[in-house]
């Protein structure tokens, strides 16, 4: 891990130093602007000794800098036409899995390997890791829109093979020891549950009209959302 440290030459003026160990060596990169030093101390903490020096030069050209977990935020927050839930999910993915690894770098300096290396670390189920990478791909497809890149580096990324987990299902006598500890009350909405496979909030965003008795079958077309705090039976 690098260190960072405020120093002042002899004519007074003040600069900020970057401290990294390489094969035992101590290196020092000195920046006038503080913010530069910060940002290429979290890079080097992120990507390495090595990867770091390859886009240094992103740094030193004088432009602003926007880096893949800035542009990140930004998108989220200029989406419309989404959920409070999907905003808050995209927001999770940020903090949890962009800052934290390629959230320093400039977003003109991610490439497919390390695209390919995050993706690799992400661990978790196969759709999880799914969703996080279509995110990813979709802030950066708007980062291509806004000519802030020239090309997607998400595009044409495969998944990491994932193991995917055989499906369960409880047997007679499993859902007769289940339904033995759910109140008489609720045990017809569970029995329903069990043979429709509706998950809740489906089931229960059922109306009247959808249930139709002579041909014993229904028909689901919405569930419960959560936006702005409040719940609403909306078409999924």
């Amino acid at each position: 891990m690098s260190s960072i440290r405020t120093r002042t030459r002899q004519d007074g003026t003040s600069y900020t130093s970057v401290l990294s160990r390489e094969d035992g060596t101590q290196r020092s990169l000195s920046f006038d602007d503080p913010k530069r030093a910060t940002q290429w101390r979290k890079l080097l903490n992120q990507v390495g000794s090595v990867r770091a020096p390859e886009i240094a030069s992103v740094l030193d050209d004088g432009r602003p800098l926007i880096t893949v977990g800035s542009w990140c935020t930004a998108y989220i927050e200029q989406l419309s036409g989404i959920e409070g839930g999907t905003r808050r999910r995209y927001r999770s993915y940020v903090a949890r899995d962009v800052a934290p690894t390629i959230g320093a770098t400039p977003i003109t300096a991610l490439d497919e390997v390390a695209v390919g290396r995050w993706m690799n670390g992400l661990g978790g189920a196969g759709k999880l890791v799914a969703n996080k990478r279509g995110f990813l791909s979709a802030a950066l497809r708007g980062a291509l829109r806004a000519k802030h890149i020239g090309a997607n580096p998400c595009k044409g990324r495969r998944l990491p093979g994932t193991e995917r987990e055989e499906m369960v299902f409880p047997t007679p006598s499993d859902f007769a020891v289940l339904l033995g500890y759910v109140p008489t009350y609720w045990q017809p909405l569970v029995t329903f549950l069990l043979a429709t496979g509706l998950r809740w909030g489906a089931a229960t965003a059922l109306r009247v009209s959808d249930v139709d008795r002579d041909n014993s079958t229904i028909r689901s077309v919405r569930a419960w959302k959560y936006a702005a705090g409040r719940a609403s039976a909306s078409a999924r």
